[in-house]
């Protein structure tokens, strides 16, 4: 059989090799994005797997700022202050030792083992309904 003489059904019917050439470049997009899907895939199901080592809120240490150098730590999240949500609503907290408490908490679930940059604010006329203090930290993980 030549090629782009005879369609499957065997009738004589002429279409160009230009056609079968499209058709195998869509055949092996399809393959590219299934292969791209499956490693993600067996990304996330390893990531997912995969324990991280968490530590308790209480032990989880806060550092002085300057007391560790940058190539010592990795910074893990901006807790509080790097979401767009901080510029409507952050969470406060009856006294500074809630807040700090809070943020450890937090800094617990994103696998981190310490905070740094610690700054806590105080509002002595808060709004209605929400308590005075507020803190925000770098969340780390110490090398």
């Amino acid at each position: 059989m030549v090629l782009g003489q005879y369609s499957r059904d065997g009738a004589n019917t002429k279409h160009s090799a230009s056609h079968d050439w499209i058709t195998a470049k869509r055949f092996l997009a399809g393959v590219w994005i299934m292969k791209i899907i499956h490693g993600c895939a067996v990304f996330a199901l390893v990531a997912a797997l995969t324990p991280v080592a968490v530590a308790a809120p209480d032990d989880i240490r806060v550092y002085d700022p300057g007391i560790l150098t940058r190539d010592r730590y990795q910074i893990v999240a901006r807790l509080w202050v790097e979401s767009w949500r901080s510029a409507f609503q952050v969470p406060t907290h009856a006294d500074r030792a809630a807040a700090i408490a809070a943020l450890k908490a937090e800094a617990m679930q994103r696998g981190a083992n310490g905070l740094t940059n610690v700054a806590c604010l105080a509002d002595d006329k808060p709004f209605w309904g929400s308590d005075p203090h507020f803190c925000y930290a770098l969340a780390i993980r110490v090398k």
